[in-house]
């Protein structure tokens, strides 16, 4: 998230009397960076080597600019290019695509057999799963999964979990376009709280404990649909409790005939097949609240 004159995120220049600079981005989220062009990136001189890169919601500053620009010398692999915000557009220039490419909007003109134009990423809210750093996690219908070049695509996500993944469940393990490798995983069933924790309108307060050993990250959601999934929560930009606090109070009362909210524990990305092994990692106090 950066502000500049030209390469938001990156900019390459080449330093007086020293060789042609040669720059490899791999791995990387860019959102939410401003620059009269190159939003994300502007190639000023050089070779750039984008591989496995999500840009989203970047801003040129200039009408027509791109969130990746350049005029020549950039060569883009397995990478998304979309939601370019106000006047600009995705690709400014020439961006030479190696393939396996997704762009929102026309203007990246990738021709490669299997690239992507005019094409939504259908990406989640930027946020944590997984990892050290924020992302953009693939929503299960997003045309990114399963959808590059094993022989191509890096090793790894930017989170460190391992390509390729069987994203899309048709047992064929297959690297995804983008920063982040879907890699989904049974949920846990929302638990239903009893009836006699508390009278009609009282607070219920409710507490957990991480056992030791698990270092998974596991969001907790209050919700009142038992049927509601991680992926219709992260389309609706509802946030989960904070892990961090330990602790939580419902305050919508309890109903005396039918629990009126449910808990949903789980991981938007499990980052392992073995999930379900992870079952009962937490366990909780309810009281009622005063």
């Amino acid at each position: 998230n950066n502000l500049s004159e030209l390469g938001g995120g990156v900019a390459t220049y080449q330093i007086p009397n020293q060789a042609v600079p040669v720059t490899t981005i791999n791995n990387s989220t860019f959102v939410g960076n401003k620059a009269e062009n190159g939003a994300a990136i502007h190639r000023n001189t050089g070779f750039v080597f984008v591989s496995n890169v999500t840009m989203n919601k970047n801003e040129p500053l200039s009408v027509g600019g791109g969130t990746i620009a350049g005029d020549a010398d950039i060569l883009v692999s397995h990478t998304i290019i979309a939601n370019t915000i106000g006047d600009g557009v995705d690709c400014w220039g020439t961006i030479d695509s190696e393939n396996f490419n997704i762009a929102s909007d026309s203007s990246c003109n990738f021709t490669r057999a299997n690239d992507m134009n005019n094409t939504n990423p259908d990406l989640s809210p930027l946020g944590h799963y997984g990892g050290s750093t924020p992302i953009y996690q693939l929503l299960p219908w997003s045309p990114a999964i399963d959808a590059g070049d094993n022989g191509l695509c890096q090793p790894d996500d930017q989170r460190g979990y391992a390509r390729p993944f069987d994203g899309d469940g048709d047992e064929a393990e297959v690297c995804d376009i983008g920063a982040v490798e879907h890699q989904p995983c049974e949920m846990p069933a929302p638990v239903a709280f009893a009836t006699n924790i508390g009278a009609n309108g009282d607070d219920v307060d409710l507490s957990w404990v991480e056992n030791a050993g698990n270092n998974d990250w596991y969001d907790l959601w209050i919700i009142s649909d038992p049927y509601t999934t991680i992926e219709e929560l992260l389309l609706n930009n509802i946030d989960p409790i904070s892990m961090a606090d330990l602790a939580y109070t419902h305050t919508d009362g309890i109903s005396n005939s039918m629990p009126d909210f449910y808990l949903l524990r789980g991981v938007a990305n499990c980052g392992t097949p073995t999930v379900e092994t992870h079952l009962g990692e937490f366990s909780f106090d309810i009281v009622p609240g005063t």
